[in-house]
């Protein structure tokens, strides 16, 4: 069973959390939640070619990430990731 992105989209929101995947229908989502002026704080787009149980090599390009922009606002912001395996 799929869980609905919107749910967990608004679950990060509550929680002050930027969303993580790969999943780019997350694109058009934020777009709908900016319209709609839902919350929303940010969404950072991994690479596909990363997999999803490489666990180490994720938590270093997130702190990687998280290193170089420092405190950014993140409300409506989508960026793409330059992660390594």
């Amino acid at each position: 069973m799929r869980r609905i992105p919107g749910i967990s989209f608004m679950d990060a929101a509550y929680e002050d959390r930027c969303l993580v995947t790969q999943d780019r229908d997350f694109i058009r989502l934020t777009v709908r939640f900016l319209e709609r002026h839902e919350p929303h704080n940010g969404v950072l787009l991994v690479p596909k070619s990363l997999p999803l149980d490489h666990f180490t090599g994720i938590a270093q390009a997130l702190q990687r990430y998280a290193d170089a922009h420092a405190d950014p606002p993140m409300a409506y912001v989508i960026d793409f990731s330059e992660m390594s395996s």
